[in-house]
């Protein structure tokens, strides 16, 4: 296998003890469970604890918190599907350069998953530590998009398609992805490029 790459990583820290070994396996590309496991320590991440209070957490978000959240993901965040070989993933992260605006984020969500940070090189006399916060979990990224779309201005349309991602994701019965879903996944990604020539953004 080759180098991990950003995406892989991302992968393994929002997805790492929250999806089945043999999923998380063929996401990254068919490596084995001992290198994942490795990388995950690597990178500190371990597997979170279950928390099954996380759905109605999200469903009784105040309306502050929600608009918090919405704001967050449009003005720092991504709301995307990855793509992983023949696998394709929803997931939401937000990163910045200031762990507390990424711990606010965190602390909203109650969710169990890990701040990360790298260090960003602008040039040899620069760096910046970005910190990041991941959420890989199909059915929580389709609850929390659900309860914050209201307020979502920039990234709403991201957060649609992503919602009809995961609707066929949770239908489907088998581990192929559909013409829809393939499609769906290029046009998140062409949203999400730093501009395009719908918005100019």
């Amino acid at each position: 296998m080759g180098k991990w790459s950003p995406e892989d990583d991302l992968l393994v820290k929002s997805q790492y003890g929250t999806v089945k070994p043999e999923d998380l396996s063929e996401r990254l590309g068919g490596r084995s469970w001992t290198a994942i496991a490795k990388r995950a320590q690597y990178l500190a991440v371990h597997r979170p604890r279950t928390n099954p209070n996380s759905y109605a957490h999200f469903k009784s978000l105040e309306l502050w918190e929600r608009a918090w959240i919405a704001c967050a993901l449009d003005g720092e965040g991504t709301i995307g599907i990855g793509s992983h070989g023949k696998a394709l993933d929803a997931y939401i992260s937000v990163s910045n350069t200031k762990e507390p605006f990424v711990a606010r984020f965190k602390e909203i969500l109650r969710n169990e998953n890990r701040i990360h940070y790298h260090i960003k090189h602008r040039n040899e006399y620069r760096r910046n530590a970005i910190y990041q916060y991941a959420v890989g979990s199909g059915p929580l990224i389709y609850v929390l998009l659900r309860e914050i779309m209201q307020f979502l201005v920039i990234k709403r349309e991201q957060a649609k398609l992503v919602m009809r991602f995961l609707e066929i994701q949770f239908e489907r019965r088998n581990k192929h992805y559909t013409e829809e879903q393939w499609t769906l996944y290029k046009e998140v990604k062409r949203l999400n490029q730093r501009w395009h020539p719908d918005t100019g953004a």
